[in-house]
C-alpha cells in the first residue's frame, strides 16, 4: 500500500475490526485508499455504484466463495480487469467441500504457504501443551444409557453394553473435574487466558461456570467479554483493559471476533469451549495463543467435551505424521509430536466403543444372527423391520454402496444375497421331500406347494423358466 499510495487501492476484509488493524499497520490515510467489508459490497451492488481500483487487496480470501457477497466481489474484480489482485489467508481451504480457494480464484498462483502444523513441526512457532479433559461426563454417560434403553439390541448385547457402561461410571469417577485439571495443568505464571464460546447464549452460560472453575482452582480472576452485540468502541476498550497487567488472571470470553484476523498480544493459554467440526476454525482458535517471538510454550485446554467428534489433537496428529515422512528444509529440524496430557483419550476410546455397539446397523446385524439361529432361515421383506433391513443390504450391495467391512460380516454368516433364488430353492426342496414321501406331484388340495408347481409350469410355457430350473 505504501509503495502505491498515489494509485487507487481497494482493501476488502470480513469485518471492521480487521480493517482497523490494517489501517493501523499502514500508518497513514489517503484519499486513494478505500477500506470495505465484504458485506458492504452488497450495498454498492444494489446501488449500482462501481468501485474503481488499480490494486485489489483481499484479506482472509477463503471467504471469497460465500454465496451472496462472493459474487459481488467477483463483479468488482471483473469491472477492474487491469487491477493487480493480492489475497492473504492463513487457511485457504474452505471447510464446505474442502475447496482450495487458491486454485479456484487465483488460478493456483500461490506466493508462499506455511501451515500451522508446519510452523509447529519446524519450531517456527512454539508447540503448545495440549490438555484434554471432559467436563459433564455424567451427562454423556446418561445419554448413552438412554440410547441403550431405547435400542433394539438383543437381551445378550444389552447386558454386555450395560456392563461396559457400569464399569465406565466407576472408572471415570476418578477422572479430574475442570477445577482440578486447571489447578494441575495451568501454570501459575499464565496471566492471559482466552476462552472461545459457541454463541452469545453459550457465552452467558459459560462465564459464571468457567469463572467458578478458575476460582475453585485457586486463581484470582478478572473476566472480560467481547462480542458483536457490543459497540466497536466498547470492544476496543475491553481489549485494552484485558491487555494491561494487574497481577491477576485476565480471562477474555469471545464469540467469533478473535477467531479471525485480530491478534491479541500476550495470550498465554486458550480454553476451547466452542464445539466445531471445522478444521479451519480450530486452526484459527489455536493461532490466537501463538507468538513466534514470545519464547513461551502456550497451554491449550480442550474442554469442548466433544467426545464423539474430533479433538484438537486428532486434527493435528495426521498432519504431523505426514510431515515426518518429508525431508526438512535446510536449517530446520522437525519435531514429530507435541505434548498431550490429561484424561480425555481413554474416555473417548471407551465412549466410542460403546457408541459402535449401539450403532443401528450393528444392532440389526445381531438381530439377523439371532433370527437365523432360531428360524434356520432368512427374514423376508414381509416380516417387518428386519426383513426390510435385509432387503436394504441387498440393494446397497447391488449398487456398490455396501462397505467392504459390512459385506464381510454378512458373508461370514452365509447371508443370502439373492432372496428370489433362495425362495425358489426352498420350494424345490419341499417338492423333492413331497415326491419322495407321497410318490406323486402335488394337487390343488395340497395347498401352496401345488400353486408353486403350477406357476413353474406356466413360466415354462411362456419361456420364462431358466433351463437349469
Amino acid at each position: 500500500i505504501s509503495d502505491h499510495a498515489t494509485e487507487r487501492i481497494c482493501v476488502f476484509a470480513p469485518n471492521v475490526t480487521i480493517l482497523e488493524e490494517i489501517k493501523k499497520a499502514v500508518g497513514f490515510t489517503s484519499p486513494y485508499i478505500c477500506y470495505r467489508t465484504f458485506q458492504s459490497l452488497i450495498y454498492y451492488r444494489k446501488n449500482d455504484k462501481q468501485l474503481k481500483a488499480d490494486h485489489i487487496l483481499i484479506d482472509e480470501f477463503h471467504h471469497f466463495g460465500a454465496e451472496i457477497w462472493g459474487a459481488a466481489l467477483q463483479e468488482v474484480i471483473e469491472s477492474n480487469p487491469q487491477a493487480y489482485i493480492l489475497g492473504t489467508s492463513a487457511t485457504p481451504i474452505r471447510p464446505e467441500g474442502m475447496i482450495d480457494t487458491v486454485d479456484l480464484y487465483f488460478e493456483g498462483n500461490l506466493f508462499y504457504e506455511l501451515t500451522l502444523p508446519q510452523a509447529w513441526y519446524y519450531r517456527i512457532l512454539p508447540v503448545p501443551i495440549l490438555v484434554q479433559s471432559a467436563y459433564g461426563l455424567d451427562g454423556e454417560l446418561n445419554r448413552l444409557q438412554k440410547r441403550l434403553d431405547r435400542s433394539g439390541c438383543s437381551i445378550r448385547r444389552k447386558e454386555q453394553v450395560q456392563k461396559k457402561l457400569d464399569v465406565a461410571r466407576v472408572d471415570f469417577k476418578g477422572a479430574l473435574g475442570a477445577p482440578e485439571v486447571i489447578r494441575k495443568f495451568l501454570p501459575k505464571d499464565v496471566c492471559k487466558l482466552l476462552v472461545f464460546c459457541r454463541d452469545l447464549t453459550d457465552l452467558k452460560q459459560m462465564v459464571p461456570e468457567v469463572c467458578g472453575w478458575l476460582t475453585q482452582a485457586g486463581r484470582v480472576i478478572i473476566p472480560f467479554e467481547i462480542h458483536h452485540t457490543q459497540s466497536e468502541r466498547t470492544n476496543n476498550q475491553i481489549l485494552k483493559a484485558f491487555q494491561k497487567e494487574s497481577g491477576k488472571l485476565h480471562v477474555l470470553f469471545s464469540v467469533n471476533m478473535l477467531i479471525e484476523g485480530l491478534h491479541v498480544e500476550g495470550i498465554d493459554a486458550v480454553l476451547f469451549l466452542r464445539r466445531t467440526e471445522s478444521y479451519i476454525v480450530t486452526l484459527q482458535q489455536l493461532g490466537r495463543c501463538l507468538d513466534a517471538g514470545s519464547g513461551k510454550q502456550p497451554v491449550v485446554l480442550d474442554f469442548v467435551n466433544n467426545l464423539s467428534g474430533k479433538s484438537v489433537y486428532d486434527m493435528m496428529a495426521l498432519h504431523m505424521e505426514r510431515l515426518a515422512c518429508q525431508p526438512s528444509p535446510k536449517g530446520f529440524e522437525g519435531v514429530t509430536s507435541f505434548l498431550t496430557t490429561g484424561f480425555l483419550s481413554d474416555i473417548r476410546l471407551r465412549i466410542e466403543e460403546i457408541l459402535t455397539e449401539l450403532e443401528p446397523w450393528q444392532i440389526m446385524y445381531e438381530r439377523l444372527i439371532e433370527f437365523r439361529k432360531k428360524e434356520n432361515d432368512w427374514p423376508s421383506v414381509t416380516e417387518g423391520k428386519l426383513g426390510l433391513w435385509c432387503n436394504t443390504q441387498r440393494m446397497a450391495y447391488k449398487r456398490g454402496r455396501l462397505s467392504e467391512e459390512r459385506y464381510k460380516l454378512l458373508e461370514s454368516v452365509g447371508f443370502e444375497w439373492n432372496l428370489l433364488d433362495s425362495n425358489w430353492m426352498k420350494e424345490f426342496q419341499s417338492l423333492k421331500v413331497f415326491f419322495a414321501t407321497q410318490g406323486r406331484w402335488p394337487k390343488r388340495e395340497d395347498g401352496a406347494l401345488a400353486t408353486w408347481c403350477y406357476t413353474q409350469r406356466e413360466r415354462r410355457k411362456k419361456g420364462r423358466l431358466s433351463k437349469e430350473r
